[in-house]
């Protein structure tokens, strides 16, 4: 718990980078190379102008594993980050209050959401806008985001390009319930579609 800020920082070559129960502020940082992830959150996490390169978990969140807590990522960069689960770059599961603004992934790859892996977000809509989503894989499901119980999301001026989309491109939804996503402005794009 507590508060803790990262400013300007490299993690590099070691298990789970950061690991946060309390309030995360991270900005102009690089987290590469570390295995096991790079950020684990149970709290508060904002991340702002940093990469996220080669990383990688043998489950969930290559990157970022984010349960039970909130996260707001703005103006980073998530490349070549791998889960051999789910969620490439980001795994995120039974949350509240998720944003994603002007980030840029690219080449990250999982089973399930080779960019995004997302699971249940409770009384708060997430809101994903102006990102780009460049070749990522998922080999299973969703290249670019596996969205799974997702009850509110606006997912806005987004761009999806990708390469790898035999399995499934952008949104797989699995639910019974009431449920509002909102797709507005946004562009899709295959660039080798084998289906």
């Amino acid at each position: 718990s507590g508060s803790l800020t990262l400013r300007r920082i490299t993690v590099s070559g070691g298990g789970i980078g950061v690991y946060n129960l309390g309030t995360l502020d991270v900005a102009d940082s690089t987290f590469s190379n570390n295995q096991g992830g790079a950020i684990y959150n149970s709290g508060m996490l904002t991340v702002n102008g940093s990469t996220f390169d080669h990383n990688s978990a043998a489950q969930h969140g290559g990157a970022i594993y984010n349960t039970l807590g909130g996260a707001a990522i703005t103006n980073s960069t998530f490349s070549a980050n791998v889960a051999g689960g789910t969620g490439g770059a980001i795994y995120s599961y039974y949350t509240s209050a998720r944003s994603l603004t002007n980030n840029h992934f690219c080449g990250n790859s999982a089973t399930y959401g080779g960019g995004v892996y997302s699971y249940y977000n409770y009384g708060t809509t997430d809101v994903w806008e102006n990102n780009v989503f460049q070749e990522n894989t998922g080999t299973s499901y969703g290249g670019a985001v596996y969205s799974v119980y997702d009850y509110y999301t606006d997912f806005t001026n987004n761009t999806v390009v990708e390469s790898n989309e035999t399995f499934g491109l952008l949104v797989q939804r699995n639910t019974t319930d009431s449920t509002s996503t909102y797709l507005a402005k946004s562009t899709f794009s295959i660039l080798n579609d084998d289906t």
